[in-house]
């Protein structure tokens, strides 16, 4: 699947890859797509629906990604996943002034 796919795409361009999946409860998603502006993110609250009504089957025991919360606030899931980056093997890189 596209999950694989995107493991095997870094080990043959030699680059470390830990995979994250976020989840949300749904009414959490809309509210957070409903108060958005100004940002990359082309999700609408059809686009959330049309999500949520696809049938991909009992994915739980399929993701072997680290699974994250979003229900959360924006800050514990950085905390979440800087966990799970550094649990892999991964740092952050430098930001551009300097800082972690």
């Amino acid at each position: 699947g596209e999950r694989a796919a995107l493991a095997t795409v870094a080990a043959r361009a030699k680059v470390p890859f830990a995979g994250l999946w976020l989840d949300a409860p749904q009414d959490v998603a809309a509210a957070r797509i409903e108060t958005r502006s100004g940002d990359a993110s082309d999700a609408t609250p059809a686009v959330l629906d049309a999500q949520s009504a696809l049938d991909t089957g009992d994915i739980a025991g399929d993701i072997a990604w680290a699974r994250i919360d979003a229900g959360r606030t924006p800050t514990e899931c950085a905390e979440k996943a800087a966990q799970a980056l550094a649990a892999a093997g991964i740092r952050p890189a430098d930001s551009p002034d300097g800082s972690r």
